[in-house]
């Protein structure tokens, strides 16, 4: 099957998404927006399973000037203040400009926001109400990404929540607006990465993996359309739609949900499993960067889980020798053996630091990544697809039609006797990253905000 044939299949139909999430806020015009792999599962269950709302927030006391990413991880986070909201400033729709819509999804759109004040573009994510009430979505799915992204710790590989807020009709989150797009993207243009970039841009989702389990999170759903590129070519973590927040390393879970392609086989069994899951999708990952194809493929759902639970891993000629280590220890069905889910003895390293020991990972300086202090292989590339990034209100290529109409006009400060009457406003929503903006922002703007 020729690789044509192949994207033809994979990035299409069986089934749609039924995650909940929005489609990942990127530059890209909406029709470019890519179509799910393969349908993803949230049981409703699990709701029920789900924490309590998250009370303990993570602010930046550093002001970046301008926002940079080494301004929200270089100092330790502060608690939020335990208050009504009155005594600390609180986002509204008439701090940005909005410009145009780059992402949709089941609940709402993520449209591209200049904040008025900083004149930085943000990705504002919005959620309606209308539509919660209409499929009768738990609160406790929709509102996690905001929860788990709250309680994470600024890291440079994962994408920051600035703030959220709500009005009658929709909630809000305000996250970094990375233009650089998705990974996939570049990858789809290349066939495959070589082994040199590949191995760069997993050591970045390693250390993503790495803050993320240690604050307590599992992703659930890592995939190439969920990392994508900044203005400095680096990878991203996005799309904490499915994340699980847990307790403990002992505690489990048995919720089928994800990509199926990317689905590790004791989550495909309907086992119990935790952390693990990851490092599996992260196998996955890596093998589709080196081949330009998963290792597992099948049209039919029913197959594909087959496949994942039996078939052996194909190595092609092209992989070298630590590559293919590095995969089998990820790929490895016995999770106790998997690599970053071994134990450590006296003898030998085990969890992630025994995966960044693995050879495939000797260019890799872990300190200087980790601060963001080598140059991203695909920065030249990113800048010259993305004109530099940069965004303003005169750019000619900005359509007032495709902003989203409740964003129009009289804007989203609007709203109907009707909106007024199903006020479903939450009282923990409101949150704003201490540092994210500037002193006496935000900026009120226009009536009625």
């Amino acid at each position: 099957m020729s690789k044509k044939q192949l994207g033809r299949l994979t990035r299409g139909p069986p089934g749609r998404s039924h995650s909940g999430g929005l489609a990942p806020y990127v530059g890209l015009a909406p029709q470019t927006m890519l179509e799910p792999r393969l349908s993803l599962r949230v049981l409703a269950a699990d709701a029920a399973r789900e924490p309590g709302v998250v009370t303990t927030a993570v602010d930046v006391t550093q002001p970046p000037q301008p926002f940079s990413w080494r301004a929200l991880y270089a100092r330790p986070a502060a608690k939020e203040p335990q208050d009504d909201g009155a005594a600390r400033n609180v986002l509204t729709p008439g701090d940005f400009a909005f410009e145009k819509e780059i992402g949709v999804g089941a609940f709402g759109q993520v449209v591209l926001g200049t904040h008025k004040r900083t004149k930085i573009p943000y990705a504002v994510k919005t959620i309606s109400k209308k539509v919660l009430r209409r499929k009768k979505i738990h609160q406790k799915i929709w509102r996690l990404e905001r929860d788990v992204l709250v309680k994470i710790e600024p890291h440079p590989y994962i994408v920051p929540l600035l703030g959220s807020f709500q009005t009658l009709t929709h909630f809000f989150l305000v996250m970094a607006y990375l233009p650089g797009g998705e990974l996939f993207e570049e990858l789809r243009e290349r066939g495959a990465f070589a082994e040199s970039i590949a191995s760069f841009y997993a050591a970045e989702v390693t250390l993503a993996l790495e803050h993320l389990h240690s604050s307590g999170i599992i992703h659930r759903d890592l995939k190439p359309e969920n990392l994508l590129l900044d203005a400095d070519g680096h990878c991203v973590v996005t799309d904490f739609g499915l994340a699980k927040m847990f307790e403990s390393d002992a505690e489990v879970h048995r919720t089928l949900c994800g990509t199926d392609l990317y689905m590790a086989p004791e989550m495909v069994a309907r086992r119990s499993y935790g952390k693990p899951v990851d490092f599996w999708s992260l196998g996955i990952l890596i093998y589709e960067m080196l081949v330009g194809e998963p290792p597992f493929y099948h049209r039919e759902t029913k197959d594909l889980h087959r496949k994942i639970l039996t078939e052996k891993v194909k190595f092609p000629s092209i992989l070298g020798a630590a590559a293919i280590a590095v995969l089998r220890g990820l790929l490895e069905r016995q999770v106790p053996r998997r690599l970053g889910a071994q134990k450590a003895t006296m003898f030998e390293v085990g969890g992630v630091a025994a995966l960044k020991h693995q050879p495939f990972f000797d260019k890799i300086n872990w300190e200087e990544l980790r601060h963001r202090r080598v140059v991203a292989p695909l920065l030249s590339i990113v800048k010259e697809r993305s004109g530099l990034f940069k965004s303003t209100n005169d750019d000619a290529s900005v359509q007032s039609g495709t902003v989203p109409a409740f964003l129009r006009g009289r804007g989203a400060g609007y709203t109907t006797a009707s909106d007024a009457s199903f006020d479903t406003s939450i009282a923990d929503f409101e949150y704003l990253r201490e540092g994210a903006f500037p002193p006496g922002s935000p900026q009120r703007c226009g009536p009625g905000y």
